[in-house]
This record gives C-alpha cells, structure tokens and sequence, in this order.
C-alpha cells in the first residue's frame, strides 16, 4: 500500500435564487406589437449546494480526489393564464416542489513531466429539472426521484 504524502480537505456551499415571469402572446404576424395571452406564469426556483472533498498526494506525480456534493432544490410555479380545454382563460395555480440529490465522484491525476499529465474520473452526472417540467401547466408537482 502507498501511503499519503501530502493530503488536503475542502468544503464548500453557495446559494441561488432565481425568478422568471413568462408570457406567451400569439399573434397572426410578427409585426405585431400586441396580441392574445396564451402563458403567464412566474416559475421561482431556490437551491443551497454544498461539496466535501478530499485530494491526496501519493507521490509527486500521482494523487487522487474523491467527494460528494448535495442539492437541495426548491420549485414554484405561479400560473396566471394558461389554455384549458381549448379555451385562454385566467386563473391562479400554484404549486411547488423540491428535491434533494447526493452526487458522489473520484478522479487521479498523474504528472508524467512538467509539460505532460494523464487524469480521469467517474462522476455522476446531474442536471436539475426546469420549474416548467418539475411543474405542470396544469399546477402539479411532477414526481421527481429523490436521492
């Protein structure tokens, strides 16, 4: 077994916050600077992140990183106008939804020289869902997987 020369932890979190207010409006030509409300929703989305990892160096050349990071992320769609049975009409559907996901990963790094390396990793990938699909226009929550 290689023992650890030299190893370091890092953490980290960031927050985001975001708002959309989204119309459609349909028109029979492009010229228009007015027209028929189809959409009108504002979609809010809030998350916290945060990441523990861990690199070691083996040797001078050749150390590993190994971490996980969490997501928690919260939806809201407040839908103001939408088409129903054919039919624009005004209404007011709110709904909401959240989810939490672990992605873990690990990765080397080998520095043959100065001026060549070799590195690879195995991640999990993760992209959120949109508040639109996380959402219906119908105002309900989508069942998403949580971790």
């Amino acid at each position: 077994m290689i023992a650890a020369k030299e190893s370091e932890l890092s953490v980290g979190v960031r927050a985001i916050h975001e708002s959309v207010f989204d119309q459609r409006i349909d028109e029979a030509t492009a010229a228009v600077v007015t027209g028929t409300i189809r959409e009108d929703d504002i979609r809010t989305g809030t998350g916290l992140s945060g990441f523990v990892h861990q690199r070691t160096d083996f040797t001078e050349r050749f150390s590993m990183t190994a971490g996980a990071r969490i997501e928690l992320i919260g939806f809201e769609r407040d839908i103001r106008h939408g088409r129903y049975s054919g039919l624009n009409t005004d209404t007011s559907l709110v709904a909401s939804s959240s989810l939490i996901s672990i992605i873990p990963g690990a990765g080397f790094n080998y520095n043959h020289s100065p001026h060549v390396g070799f590195f690879g990793g195995i991640h999990r990938g993760y992209a959120p869902p949109r508040v639109k699909d996380a959402i219906s226009t119908d105002g309900v929550a989508s069942n998403w997987e949580q971790n």
